[in-house]
């Protein structure tokens, strides 16, 4: 899967940032195929989140666990519902074998 990526939190919602105040570190973007659940996820997870990363152990979110035990519900149910999603999506563009030369 193409890992390697996160999503950071800025400090300014802009317009040229991913979604929001969301936007990809060192310039390195997940799969356009898992764009939309990965805005589905940001919608979803707790104020406090400010990073999700990519790395080969699996998706993860950082956040400031703030918030208590709803905060923890929220994140815990959003990346249950959308991970699956988000890896499917990496995994089937990860699959595509480009033309030989």
């Amino acid at each position: 899967m193409q890992i390697g990526w996160t999503l950071q939190r800025q400090r300014v919602e802009h317009e040229l940032n991913f979604a929001g105040s969301w936007d990809w570190s060192n310039g390195r973007a997940a799969p356009k195929a898992a764009w939309k659940y990965l805005h589905k996820l940001l919608d979803a997870i707790p104020s406090g989140s400010y990073a999700v990363i990519a790395t080969d152990i699996g998706l993860g979110v950082q956040w400031s666990e703030n918030g208590g035990d709803k905060a923890f519900e929220k994140l815990s149910t959003s990346l249950a519902e959308y991970t699956p999603h988000i890896e499917e999506a990496i995994r089937k563009v990860s699959q595509i074998k480009l033309p030989e030369d």
